[in-house]
């Protein structure tokens, strides 16, 4: 089987980070909460929707023509 050379793996390079500012996590923050919201409302109106639409099917068609289903 093959060893393994730690002298052919890459160099790691030492990266300077700076923390961000209390207005740059504020604004990441206010632009998470957007991008959720922009998301979630039309999936919630769907869900809304198609419960609201499903209630009259089955009260007004599928209950009175219930019986016609089995003598066909």
């Amino acid at each position: 089987m093959s060893e393994i050379n730690l002298s052919d793996l890459p160099k790691t390079e030492i990266v300077d980070v700076h923390i961000a500012s209390p207005g740059a996590r504020v604004a990441a923050y206010l632009l998470n909460n957007l991008f959720n919201v922009l998301i979630w409302v039309p999936f919630i109106v769907m869900v809304v929707f198609t419960f609201d639409e499903s209630k009259e099917l089955v009260s007004e068609s599928s209950l009175s023509n219930y019986a016609v289903f089995f003598y066909i």
